[in-house]
């Protein structure tokens, strides 16, 4: 009796990693990387639990398909870096990473960090691609809100092909000019300033790119990103 009380007592006090989620398929080469292992486990069968303020990291060809709670689905594409650091805040560092986020009704959703933004997300499907201290967010439904984690931004619209047409009747006009000149017109008829603010709402089908504090508002969602999105219904029904 003496004997079981004491091994009743050794498992209460033996230390418990928690767990932030797992993964739950992966192809190719992907790791974890936590502060006892800063050299990362390689991921070999799956699931494989992630435990919370660790890095999820696929290599090239790669991906990984990871469950953060059952409302939090993602996937890494090739040369991606996640640091997760609890089921409801992520620190995406490099690469694409595609979200699909269930309805978190009336309580609060999750957060996604980039170099540039802070992202509170409730529910909604998108993408982002991080490459050093640039960002770019593809949001396909829902709605996100994307928040500077510094100085106000500068937005911009960018103008569509379409509203070229008086650009190109006055291109020959310019042709004489500096091609400095030519820059600078080039550069304005292409952007058109919209506000400042430290938070703004994204609406679907539409995108961003982030490059310091300017962020420029592009009304399409790139055909190659529309086709990865595909890879979160596969996740979905794989389940």
């Amino acid at each position: 009796m003496k004997r079981l009380f004491h091994i009743l007592l050794l498992l209460i006090f033996i230390p418990t990693t928690a767990s932030a989620g797992r993964i739950t398929k992966k192809e190719g080469r992907v790791k974890i990387l936590t502060d006892d292992n800063l050299r990362g486990k390689i991921v070999r069968t799956t699931p494989e639990g992630i435990p919370v303020n660790s890095l999820v990291k696929t290599y090239r060809r790669s991906k990984a398909f990871v469950i953060l709670s059952e409302k939090t689905h993602i996937v890494l594409l090739e040369k991606s870096i996640l640091f997760i650091e609890n089921s409801k805040t992520i620190d995406q560092e490099n690469g694409t990473v595609l979200y699909k986020i269930k309805k978190y009704g009336q309580t609060s959703g999750i957060t996604v960090k980039t170099p540039v933004s802070i992202i509170g997300v409730k529910g909604t499907m998108f993408a982002i691609t991080v490459n050093k201290q640039n960002a770019d967010i593809f949001l396909k439904k829902g709605s996100l809100s994307i928040k500077s984690p510094e100085k106000e931004f500068e937005v911009y619209r960018l103008k569509t092909l379409k509203e070229f047409s008086d650009f190109q009747r006055k291109f020959e006009q310019y042709q004489n000019r500096t091609i400095e000149e030519f820059k600078k017109y080039k550069k304005k008829i292409q952007e058109e300033f919209l506000f400042y603010t430290r938070e703004f709402v994204l609406p679907p089908g539409k995108s961003v790119s982030i490059k310091g504090n300017k962020v420029y508002i592009k009304n399409t969602i790139p055909e190659e990103i529309e086709k990865n999105f595909k890879l979160l219904e596969y996740f979905r029904r794989s389940q």
